[in-house]
């Protein structure tokens, strides 16, 4: 219910935004951002290896502004949203949200765009707009080496009352667990990292997530694997928009075509390259 009033409210704020004046929402991103000398990013800062919080600036990790804790924020989502700084020629500050309030942060111009792991489903894009895919991934779900899911092959296998299975609250991971799933026991979580404690704590068995971050959790650790499902086949059904990730933006901003100048010019090696480098910083260890 809380996700659902989030999505409404920032959809009347589109509507509202949209009649003001007779322009769009972000009609004068670009010129802000420009002016401002800054684009300000909004992310979870809780999504390895998409993004994480650690205690220092070690391997490029940029300073979390908002709120103010001290702590740094890295992973691909940065490494992606850098990259896009420079390409506008501005300085990149870190606002650290709640999942479920980036949209609303987005059209109350708290931010001006959010690169956090986010799908472009149809659903969103009535309250904002996104960039071209920056990344795409399988939906797995991860467990722990002991678990009885770690012979499953395929969303039948899964599909058993006995098996619980969790997802991220307001996530197409939920609705895909709900809908693909309904036989098993689900339930949903606010964050990741309370996904995985309660994975830890045998709370439930395994969770949905998409490959990087289960890559991530068992470079980390040889107590866990994952149920290696494909999109579609072996896996969840899903469209593109459910399981790529776009960098999102308020309707008609000024500021989509630079951005995705930006991420048109990164070559798919150069992406594999910077998850391949953020999955193996977490599997070394951060001061975290």
């Amino acid at each position: 219910m809380k996700r659902f009033l989030t999505l409404i409210f920032a959809l009347l704020l589109t509507v509202c935004f949209a009649s003001c004046g007779g322009q769009s929402a972000g009609a004068k991103d670009l010129d802000n951002i420009k002016e401002a000398g800054v684009i300000r990013i909004g992310m979870e800062c809780n999504y390895k290896p998409f993004n994480w919080t650690q205690n220092t600036s070690d391997n490029g990790a940029v300073k979390i502004v908002k709120p103010d804790t001290g702590k740094y924020a890295y992973g691909y989502d940065v490494m992606i949203a850098k990259k896009i700084a420079e390409a506008l020629g501005v300085k990149l500050e870190i606002y650290m949200c709640d999942f479920d309030g980036l949209i609303t942060s987005l059209n109350t111009n708290v931010i001006d765009a959010v690169i956090a792991g986010m799908s472009p489903t149809e659903e969103r894009k009535k309250a904002i707009d996104f960039s071209s895919p920056y990344y795409s991934s399988n939906l797995v779900i991860v467990t722990k080496k002991n678990s009885a899911l770690k012979d499953c092959k395929n969303l039948n296998d899964l599909n058993k009352k006995e098996y619980k299975i969790a997802a991220q609250t307001g996530t197409f991971h939920l609705k895909a667990l709900k809908a693909q799933l309904s036989d098993c026991t689900y339930s949903q979580a606010d964050t990741f990292a309370l996904l995985q404690a309660q994975l830890d704590s045998m709370v439930i068995d395994g969770y949905v997530a998409e490959l990087p971050t289960a890559l991530t959790y068992c470079s980390i650790s040889n107590e866990y694997t994952y149920v290696p499902l494909v999109n579609n086949t072996t896996g969840f059904k899903a469209t593109d928009a459910d399981v790529s990730i776009a960098v999102g933006l308020r309707k008609g901003s000024t500021a989509l075509a630079k951005i995705n100048e930006c991420l048109n010019g990164i070559l798919q090696d150069q992406r594999d390259q910077m998850m391949s480098e953020a999955i193996r910083l977490q599997s070394e260890g951060l001061n975290l």
